[in-house]
């Protein structure tokens, strides 16, 4: 290989470093806000303890939430590995506090950002004027 093809590979090996350090920090703020939702809605969290245990919170799909079932029981789990490594584990009752909570956080979100676009007029390209 010649030394720009080297040099072209480095750029590259170094880009996506980067790229992917943004979505690990961006992965572990997710799981951070949610987790907090989780803990308020009830859910508990409980840390694998055994090799077996380590293996089926692996093989888990990272900060999504399933339903699943235990002892008869409907239970929903929330698997983080980015902030606790740990599983958040609820009830339907949990479950329906937790939607709620979110929704109610996406919401005043929303006004949030309306309300600072308002105070500053930043309605974007056409700036409120002249819709023709």
């Amino acid at each position: 290989m010649n030394s720009k093809t080297v040099l072209w590979i480095a750029v590259l090996l170094l880009g996506f470093s980067f790229l992917f350090a943004g979505c690990a920090g961006m992965k572990k703020k997710e799981a951070a806000r949610t987790g907090d939702i989780l803990s308020a809605a009830g859910f508990t969290t409980k840390t694998p303890d055994s090799p077996e245990a380590w293996n089926k919170f692996n093989s888990m799909k990272p900060l999504k939430m399933m339903r699943t079932e235990k002892d008869g029981e409907i239970i929903y789990v929330y698997p983080d590995p980015y902030n606790c490594n740990c599983v958040y584990v609820g009830n339907e009752k949990q479950y329906q506090d937790y939607k709620r909570l979110a929704l109610q956080k996406q919401i005043a979100e929303a006004n949030l950002q309306a309300a600072q676009m308002w105070e500053t007029g930043d309605f974007g390209p056409y700036d409120g004027c002249c819709w023709w």
